[in-house]
């Protein structure tokens, strides 16, 4: 892992930003580390940004490098994000940069969404819409409980959505038997739904832009695990699910009523794009084929349905460099299908040239904040835990039971918190 480049072209790239870049009227200044991501031009390179070390500001600096100092056309690169707020913050800092009092670029449509770049492949370049209709996004979840409604009418899962329902909110807002009927309540079929909606989303993830089905998978998965009679009915219903899923969805005339409007959802839409891009039409490679970088933010969400769209672009645009930014320790969306080994094991899916940065310097917390939390984490992830302060304040950490934080925290007498808190903090530092 390599933490210092050339210290000359460093150093050179440290100045170049505090004497000619500046936002908003201010020199922008960046880091060593920050500098040498920055001026680093693998072909492969994964950012390891730790949290408050300023990852989006290393971004936004590597594209503005990249123009002002490198040449490099603004439509040539491609910057990836996971969410359309943080294109938006991208697109305005680069909007609002300037090299020696200049724009460094015009009209900025350089960060997007995996799935706003597919639905423009779709729709725009391949002229899909009509295909495939309207986008499914935030009805995913009535769309299955309707669904899901259908098969509780059908003799064969009936009763083993009853058998799992049953067994996974027993005590809660049960209906249970009706003249000899099992009955489902309202509550249950909507959070039976939203778990079968999760498990579509995460098989959605990772088997759509890989080799084998979701059903080969758990077929393998049953065979060769010993599992509970309620896993193997999840496994059963979310199978299921899963293929009712995307048959009703993609074809209209069998569609759910009330949803015929519907023809896809976001993660179909990645899957259709990376199919377009691999099938070489000469209005993508007319779109592609110049590309020259791929910037990858938040790289810790990352999934093989994303994969199999960057695998695309890059069959295409042969020489572009990637270039990701992310932080394992935040990988919090495995809920929705991302997996952290492809932050964690970069150089298996990207091994040539492979160059591996970190940014360890946090600007946003104390001290002790930071201390506490890279102890924690070099036990819990097993790592170096290389991560520190800029701050010289000491700080404090406050450690709380999360079960009691719902309950009147603010009620309970000050020294009583104080005294719990501190043999909380010492209990919690000693196992450290």
């Amino acid at each position: 892992m390599r933490k210092r480049g050339n210290d000359e072209k460093v150093l050179a790239v440290q100045k170049w930003f505090r004497d000619e870049v500046t936002y908003e009227g201010e020199p922008y200044v960046i880091d060593y580390e920050q500098a040498v991501a920055v001026a680093d031009d693998s072909l492969n390179t994964i950012v390891v940004a730790r949290a408050g070390s300023g990852k989006t500001r290393t971004l936004v600096a590597k594209i503005v490098y990249l123009v002002a100092a490198c040449g490099v056309r603004p439509e040539d690169i491609m910057a990836f994000v996971f969410n359309a707020n943080a294109a938006k913050e991208i697109n305005e800092r680069l909007s609002k940069m300037r090299v020696n009092g200049g724009v460094v670029i015009e009209d900025v449509k350089i960060a997007s969404t995996f799935h706003a770049f597919s639905r423009r492949i779709v729709y725009k370049v391949c002229k899909g819409e009509k295909k495939c209709g309207k986008i499914l996004a935030g009805e995913k979840e009535a769309y299955i409980l309707e669904l899901v409604k259908w098969m509780m009418d059908e003799e064969e899962w009936k009763p083993k959505i009853w058998q799992f329902v049953r067994g996974c909110f027993d005590g809660e807002d049960m209906v249970g038997e009706v003249n000899g009927a099992k009955i489902l309540s309202e509550d249950e079929m909507v959070k039976f739904a939203a778990m079968m909606a999760q498990f579509v989303n995460r098989a959605q993830q990772k088997y759509l832009g890989g080799e084998v089905t979701v059903g080969e998978v758990a077929r393998k998965y049953l065979e060769n695990n010993g599992v509970s009679e309620r896993e193997r009915l999840f496994v059963e219903l979310g199978v299921e699910v899963f293929r009712r899923y995307h048959w009703y969805l993609l074809d209209a005339k069998n569609g759910l009523a009330g949803f015929r409007e519907y023809g896809t959802d976001f993660n179909l839409i990645v899957s259709w794009a990376s199919k377009l891009i691999w099938g070489g039409r000469e209005e993508v490679e007319k779109l592609l084929g110049g590309k020259k970088y791929i910037l990858i933010d938040e790289y810790q969400d990352f999934s093989q349905l994303f994969l199999a769209e960057v695998e695309a672009i890059r069959g295409i645009a042969l020489a572009a460099r990637l270039f990701v930014v992310g932080d394992d320790w935040q990988a919090i969306n495995r809920f929705a299908g991302s997996d952290v080994e492809y932050f964690q094991e970069f150089e298996k899916y990207f091994p040539t040239g492979a160059q591996r940065v970190e940014i360890t310097t946090n600007y946003r917390c104390d001290r002790m904040v930071v201390e506490t939390a890279r102890k924690f984490m070099k036990k819990a992830m097993k790592e170096n835990g290389n991560f520190r302060a800029f701050s010289r304040k000491y700080g404090r950490v406050v450690v709380e039971n999360p079960r009691d934080t719902e309950v009147g925290y603010a009620l309970v007498p000050y020294d009583l918190r104080v005294s719990v808190r501190d043999r909380l903090l010492r209990e919690a530092t000693e196992r450290m």
